[in-house]
């Protein structure tokens, strides 16, 4: 929960005891204002639309800063609705915006990200030489911990040992349900 603020106990302090119902449910609203404008994610309430939708822009900047920022801030926040648009940002030019969208995927926990990650740690490692070192393959350790996160599983950086293993996972789905 969102740390209480000098001015929320200010706040408490005046209303006093709460006997009144009424009362206790306007200190209730004003506190979960609070919170959402103060780090609501870590509240466990919803993000404000105006921050997400200037995030969500953020990814699209031409200023590869600007889009690593933009998905630090949304892996803080978890917001559901970043997991695409992050997703889209696994091919990105600059590696350090791919490795920040690639944790952020692992922070939000929507395994709809699995199979793009992968596909993101092919891409990486046929860049070249895996050398998490190295400025083009920058982002690798970033997309590992994120599949290790999201799976449970590590198979390292190996790309194909990856991708077999989400192609058994996928086929037992079909298996299961008769339809993806």
């Amino acid at each position: 929960m969102a740390p209480t603020t000098d001015r929320q106990n200010r706040g408490a302090i005046a209303l006093g005891p709460m006997r009144r119902p009424s009362v206790l449910l306007i200190y209730v609203v004003a506190h979960l204002l609070s919170c959402q404008l103060v780090g609501g994610a870590e509240a466990g309430l919803p993000v404000a639309g105006a921050e997400l939708s200037k995030l969500l822009a953020d990814l699209g900047s031409s200023d590869a800063e600007t889009r690593t920022s933009a998905a630090q801030e949304l892996g803080k926040m978890r917001p559901k609705a970043a997991v695409t648009p992050l997703i889209r940002t696994l091919s990105d030019k600059d590696p350090y915006v791919r490795g920040w969208s690639a944790w952020a995927l692992g922070e939000i926990g929507n395994s709809r990200a699995v199979g793009p990650l992968i596909g993101a740690l092919e891409s990486d490692v046929a860049r070249g030489k895996v050398d998490p070192t190295a400025r083009q393959t920058k982002s690798i350790p970033e997309i590992v911990a994120a599949l290790r996160k999201l799976t449970g599983e590590d198979f390292g950086y190996d790309p194909r040992r990856w991708r077999d293993w989400h192609s058994k996972k996928e086929n037992l789905k079909t298996d299961t349900t008769g339809n993806k």
